[in-house]
């Protein structure tokens, strides 16, 4: 299996995101694989409401890095920090998995941790390409990326400026069907009730050159608060 072979999350996130010298707080850091950034901050907190996910970034933290980044159980929507505490706040992947209900006060949240000019990156799914059908089929998906877009809309402009901002689309190879539903079934708890609808929706993924290719489209936004 191969994700993203062209390493474009990461380029969008080195580009984009604000991160040398300042201290940054990673919103759903889970266990800290996308944090390419932590070499260049002064500081990094990492949160996430799982204990075990956060127990398993704590042990994979590299020795060099111990006294620069620290793991945390935490939730987006209850930040347990002082006033405008961070110089940039990230979010990667994970608004959408908080709940609806919840995002807004996320994002106020957010607002109020955040430093006066301060960064909020956000790395998001999009509507567009296939993956996000597959991840539907694991818990719900659609409605609450819906949800995100129609909020950071009421964001830009009253609580935020919009710096930047970039879609592309991130591909994963698969060699066979069997590897496509271990890989959901591992990075997306896939019910093993489900594997017929995997099969189902493989069905019109493309083949390059005898690997099934799944696209998943993206959205990267840079916003300063006002």
């Amino acid at each position: 299996m191969r994700e993203d072979p062209g390493k474009i999350q990461y380029k969008k996130i080195m580009k984009l995101g604000s991160f040398k010298n300042k201290i940054v707080l990673d919103v759903g850091c889970g266990t800290g694989t996308r944090q390419y950034f932590a070499p260049l901050t002064k500081k990094v907190v990492g949160i996430d409401p799982s204990t075990m996910l956060i127990k398993k970034a704590q042990d994979q933290l590299p020795d060099n890095l111990k006294q620069k980044v620290r793991y945390q159980v935490g939730s987006g929507e209850e930040l347990s920090f002082n006033d405008e505490t961070f110089d940039s706040v990230f979010f990667s992947w994970s608004l959408h998995h908080i709940p609806i209900k919840f995002q807004k006060k996320a994002c106020r949240e957010t607002y109020r941790v955040l430093k006066k000019g301060g960064q909020l990156l956000i790395l998001e799914p999009t509507l567009k390409g296939e993956f996000i059908h597959f991840t539907e089929l694991s818990h719900p998906e659609i409605e609450p990326v819906k949800n995100v877009i129609a909020i950071l809309s009421e964001l830009i402009g009253k609580f935020f400026e919009l710096e930047s901002q970039a879609t592309f689309v991130i591909k994963y190879y698969f060699d066979n069907e069997d590897e496509a539903i271990k890989y959901f079934r591992r990075e997306d708890n896939l019910p093993p009730n489900k594997d017929s609808e995997v099969l189902r929706l493989l069905k019109s993924c493309k083949r390059v050159k005898n690997e099934i290719l799944i696209q998943g489209g993206a959205r990267i936004l840079s916003l300063k608060k006002n």
